[in-house]
C-alpha cells in the first residue's frame, strides 16, 4: 500500500532485501501503479520471468517482454489495462527439410482448395529463405501463419540459425527416395534428414513441436506400383517414428541434466556475488570513516570482476529460461525442463502433386490442432498491436530499411482514428521476429533482409553470371529467373565492369569476402542508399552472418581502393566437416616441418551448422586479432589458416579446422605454434560453445609430443581446458594415455603445456612492486602470446631454485627483468641477469 502511493517515485533499489521471486510477486501489483518509475532493483536474480503472474494479472504476458525487464512489462501491464487487450494469434511455421524433399510443393498443396499442386522446376527452388506472409489457414479460427521456407541445401544451414524461435511450430519434411529412384532405408533417412535437422532445432529451441512428413506418397518409383510403394513407404515411416522417438527421449534427457546443471552454475554464481557484494560494501564502510580497520576486507574483489559475473549469471539465466517449462503453474525455480516432441506422435505420409489431395488437408487439420495447443497462443497483447504489424507489412515502403521515426509517422497516418502505440507495437513483434528494428532503423519486411542474404549464400553465384550472360544472346530460349539473383543485369555491364564484378564474386566465392563496391551490384543492395547499407549489414553482424573484415594492406585486390571496407561473409563458410581426418601434413603444408605444434580436438554432442562459422567469426572479429599484423590467411575447405607476426623476428601459426575424427564424429581442430596462442583459440572455441550454443556438450582432447611420445589428454567434465589454461592450473593431475604404447599415466598439466616457457621474468621479491608481477606477467603473456617463466608458479621448493632458474633462463628466447634497488642488491637476480648475458 505504502509503494502504491508513492507515485512521483523514479528510482526503487530493494536489491539488498532478500525479496525473492514469491516477494516479488507480492509487491509487482503495487509497482505496475508507479508510472514514473524508470529504475527498478529487486535482486540480480529477481527478474520479471521468475513470477508467478497468475497471481498477480489476469492477462498472460509474452515471455519476450518479461525478459526486457520490470519496467518495460510494467509498461506492457498498463497498455493491456488501459487501451484494450487481444489474444495473439500470429505463429511461425518453419517449413524444413533437405533441398529437394518437397517442402515448396508442399505447402502450395496446403494452400490449395485441392490439396495438390504442380511440380516445381530444379530452377526454381528455394534460395536460402522464402517467406509467406499471413496465411489465414482454411479452418484456423482466425489463426495466422507466417511461414518460412528455409532452403534445404547444405551451404544455406548457417543462414537459417536467427530465424529458429520458441514462438514457432516445426514442419520437416523428408523424402523415401533418392534422386535415382533407390528407397533409403529407416536408418539412412534418420542419418542424412532427421537427425540433423532435430539436433539443431533442440540446441536453438529446445521446446519445439516437429511435424514430421514424407512426400510422394503417391509417387512411386519405375518399377514400382502404387501399392508396393506406399507398403514400403508406411514400413519405413514406422521404422522412423520408433527411431525419433529414441532420439527425443536422449535430447529431453539432455535438456533435463543441462537445466540441473544450470541451476548449480546459477547457485554458485550467486553465492560468489553475494561474498564479493559483501566485502565490497564492507571496504567501503571503513573507507568511509577514513580508517585501516578494513585490513583484508574487499581484498581480491574488484567491480569489474562482479560485473563480469553478473553477466555470466545473467547468461546462463536467460538459458535457464530457455530449458525451463512455462506450462507449470508456480516458480520457475521449480518447473521441470522443457521437451521436445514430435506432433501429433507419428509420421505423416503425404502426396503434393498427384493423389486426391486428402493427405495434404489432414496434415494441414492437424497443423492448425498443433498450432491452437502451443501455450504461447494464449498471450494476450494490446488491441491495436496486430493492426499496426498488418499496415506495416501492407504499406509500400520503396526501402529495405526505414528510419525509425519516419516509420512511426507513417503508421500513424495509416492506423488513424485509433490509440495505439505504434512505437511499443513495432519493437514488440520485432520482438517476435515479424519485423527488424536495428539501432534507429525499421526493416519492416524480413523477406527484404532474406533478399540481402540471398545473393551472399547462393549456391553457385559464378553459374548464375554465366547464365545471366546465357540468357542475353539472342538465341536464348528459357528464362531462368535464378539468373538474376546474384547481380541483375550483369549483362549490360561494359566488359572491363564485367569482369571487375565477376573478381568481387570469385572473392566471395573463395575468400568468402563481401567488399563494399561490390554491394553497389548485388540484388537488394544496389538500390539501398549507404545509410541504409550500414544498417542493413549491423543486422547481419548482429545475427552473426557477417563480420567486419580488417584487410589492411590487401584492400586494393578487391578493386574499391585503400578506403574499401570488407566483411567476411561467415554465412558462406562450410558448416560440413571435411571428409579427411586434420593431421599434422596439414600443418606442415602451412607452417613447416621445423615449427612446433599444440593440437586440442573439440568433439561437440552435435554439430550445429553455425557452430564452426561463429568460431572462425569470432577469432577473426577479436580486437587482439585485428591488431595482430596478418603476413598470411587462408580460408578454404572448412579450415581458417593464419600467420601472425608477433615481432620483426617471430612468427606464429594456427589453424582452426572442421574435420571428421577417426570414428567419423565431427571435430573442431585447434592447432596453435605457442601455448599463449593455443590459449585465446580453446577460449575463442568455449566462449562460443557456451554463449551461442549453451546446451552443447564438447569433449576435448589435447595432443602433444613430450619425452614420452605421442600422447592424448582427454579433459573431464568437471574441468575445462580454457579454464585450465587462463588459470594457469599447472600443477593438475590428469590422466594421459601414451597412444606408443598404450597405457595410461598421471601427468602434471605444467609436463604438457609448461615444457619451454618463452621469456623469463626475474624480480626480487623484496620488492614492493612485486604485487604488480602478476599483473604485468599476463600482459606479456598476452601480448606476445608467449609462456613466461615465473618463479610463483614454476617452483614446488626452494631447494629446486638454483637448477630451475638455469633451466628457465636457458630455455627462454628472451629475459624481463623487473628492475628496482632491491633487484640490484639481490644475488640471485644477478645470477639471472648475467646468465641471460
Amino acid at each position: 500500500g505504502a509503494l502504491s502511493s508513492m507515485r512521483n517515485l523514479t528510482t526503487l533499489h530493494l536489491g539488498y532485501n532478500n525479496i525473492g521471486p514469491e516477494g516479488a510477486s507480492a509487491l509487482a501489483g503495487a509497482l505496475s501503479s508507479m508510472r514514473n518509475l524508470t529504475t527498478l532493483d529487486l535482486g540480480y536474480d529477481v527478474k520479471p520471468t521468475a513470477v508467478d503472474w497468475t497471481t498477480v494479472t489476469e492477462f498472460t504476458i509474452p515471455s519476450e517482454v518479461l525478459e526486457q525487464g520490470w519496467i518495460e512489462t510494467f509498461q506492457f501491464l498498463r497498455k493491456l489495462g488501459e487501451g484494450g487487450s487481444e489474444k495473439c494469434s500470429q505463429l511461425r511455421l518453419l517449413l524444413l527439410g533437405d533441398g529437394t524433399a518437397g517442402k515448396t510443393s508442399f505447402l502450395r498443396a496446403m494452400q490449395s482448395e485441392s490439396g495438390t499442386t504442380e511440380a516445381i522446376p530444379l530452377d526454381e527452388r528455394t534460395i536460402a529463405i522464402d517467406v509467406l506472409r499471413n496465411w489465414k489457414v482454411k479452418g484456423g479460427r482466425g489463426l495466422v501463419f507466417e511461414v518460412w521456407d528455409l532452403g534445404g541445401q547444405a551451404q544455406y544451414y548457417t543462414s537459417h540459425s536467427p530465424y529458429f524461435s520458441p514462438r514457432s511450430l516445426v514442419l520437416l519434411v523428408v523424402r523415401p527416395t533418392a534422386e535415382d529412384g533407390q528407397y533409403y532405408t529407416a536408418g539412412q533417412l534418420m542419418e542424412d534428414f532427421v537427425l540433423m535437422w532435430l539436433r539443431m532445432l533442440h540446441a536453438h529451441v529446445p521446446s519445439c513441436r516437429v511435424l514430421l512428413v514424407c512426400s510422394r506418397w503417391c509417387s512411386p518409383p519405375e518399377g514400382e506400383t502404387l501399392e508396393q510403394h506406399q507398403a514400403h513407404v508406411s514400413k519405413m515411416c514406422a521404422e522412423v517414428e520408433k527411431a525419433v522417438a529414441v532420439e527425443l527421449e536422449d535430447l529431453n534427457q539432455q535438456t533435463q541434466t543441462e537445466l540441473e546443471n544450470l541451476r548449480g552454475q546459477v547457485v554458485q554464481l550467486a553465492d560468489s556475488i553475494a561474498v564479493g557484494d559483501e566485502r565490497i560494501r564492507e571496504m567501503q564502510q571503513h573507507a568511509g570513516r577514513g580508517t585501516d580497520e578494513g585490513g583484508g576486507h574487499g581484498k581480491g574483489v574488484a567491480p569489474q570482476d562482479l560485473e563480469h559475473l553478473r553477466t555470466l549469471a545473467s547468461q546462463l539465466q536467460k538459458r535457464v529460461r530457455v530449458v525451463t517449462s512455462k506450462s507449470a503453474a508456480g516458480s520457475e525455480r521449480d518447473a521441470p525442463a522443457v521437451t521436445m516432441e514430435l506432433a501429433d506422435g507419428r509420421v505423416h505420409c503425404v502426396e503434393s502433386v498427384g493423389g486426391d489431395g486428402s493427405t495434404a488437408v489432414a496434415v494441414r487439420d492437424v497443423l492448425v490442432k498443433c498450432a491452437r495447443a502451443l501455450p504461447f497462443m494464449r498471450e494476450s497483447i494490446p488491441k491495436g498491436y496486430t493492426t499496426v504489424k498488418d499496415a506495416c507489412l501492407a504499406h509500400e515502403w520503396g526501402r529495405v530499411a526505414v528510419p525509425m521515426e519516419e516509420a512511426v509517422e507513417v503508421l500513424r497516418g495509416q492506423c488513424e482514428g485509433q490509440t495505439v502505440d505504434v512505437h511499443g507495437a513495432l519493437g514488440f513483434w520485432s520482438l517476435l521476429g515479424f519485423m527488424l528494428v536495428h539501432d534507429d532503423w525499421l526493416l519492416p519486411r524480413p523477406t527484404d533482409m532474406i533478399d540481402l542474404v540471398r545473393p551472399l549464400v547462393h549456391h553457385d553465384p559464378l553459374a548464375a553470371l554465366d547464365k545471366t550472360l546465357a540468357r542475353a544472346r539472342p538465341s536464348a530460349a528459357a528464362q531462368d529467373a535464378s539468373a538474376d539473383w546474384v547481380v541483375p543485369g550483369f549483362a549490360k555491364l561494359g566488359r572491363d565492369e564485367q569482369a571487375g564484378v565477376r573478381r568481387m564474386v570469385e572473392r566471395l566465392v573463395h575468400d568468402k569476402v563481401l567488399c563494399e563496391e561490390l554491394q553497389a551490384h548485388l540484388r537488394g543492395w544496389k538500390d539501398a542508399s549507404k545509410p541504409e547499407r550500414d544498417a542493413l549489414l549491423g543486422v547481419l553482424v548482429q545475427f552473426g552472418l557477417v563480420v567486419s573484415h580488417d584487410v589492411g594492406g590487401e584492400a586494393g585486390r578487391s578493386g574499391a581502393g585503400g578506403d574499401a571496407r570488407e566483411w567476411l561473409c561467415t554465412c558462406r563458410m562450410d558448416s560440413t566437416p571435411g571428409g579427411a581426418p586434420w593431421d599434422k601434413s596439414e600443418w606442415q603444408k602451412f607452417a613447416g616441418a621445423t615449427k612446433a605444434v599444440l593440437e586440442v580436438r573439440y568433439t561437440p554432442g552435435h554439430a550445429p551448422a553455425a557452430l564452426f562459422p561463429h568460431i572462425v567469426a569470432s577469432q577473426m572479429s577479436s580486437p587482439e586479432y585485428k591488431a595482430e599484423h596478418r603476413r598470411r590467411q587462408r580460408l578454404q575447405n572448412g579450415m581458417l589458416s593464419v600467420q601472425l607476426q608477433a615481432t620483426a623476428e617471430r612468427h606464429e601459426f594456427f589453424q582452426l579446422a572442421l574435420t571428421k575424427g577417426a570414428d567419423g564424429a565431427t571435430q573442431i581442430v585447434v592447432a596453435a605454434s605457442s601455448v599463449g596462442l593455443l590459449r585465446s583459440l580453446c577460449a575463442c572455441v568455449e566462449r562460443v560453445a557456451s554463449w551461442r550454443f549453451p546446451g552443447l556438450s564438447l569433449a576435448v582432447q589435447v595432443h602433444f609430443s613430450g619425452a614420452d611420445g605421442a600422447c592424448v589428454w582427454r579433459i573431464g567434465a568437471d574441468m575445462t581446458l580454457g579454464r585450465i589454461l587462463a588459470s594457469k592450473d599447472w600443477d593438475r593431475s590428469v590422466r594421459v594415455e601414451l597412444l606408443e604404447p598404450r597405457e595410461t599415466v598421471s601427468m602434471k598439466t605444467r609436463e604438457i603445456f609448461m615444457a619451454a616457457p618463452g621469456i623469463f621474468f626475474s624480480h626480487s621479491w623484496k620488492d614492493r612492486s612485486i604485487q604488480v608481477g602478476p599483473f604485468i606477467r599476463d600482459q606479456i603473456e598476452m601480448r606476445m602470446r608467449e609462456l613466461v617463466w615465473y618463479d610463483a608458479q614454476m617452483m614446488s621448493s626452494e631447494d629446486q631454485f638454483q637448477s630451475r632458474m638455469l633451466e628457465g633462463v636457458k630455455e627462454s628466447w628472451a629475459v624481463f627483468i623487473l628492475l628496482s634497488r632491491e633487484a640490484l642488491a639481490s644475488g640471485n637476480c644477478l645470477r639471472e641477469i648475467c646468465m641471460a648475458r
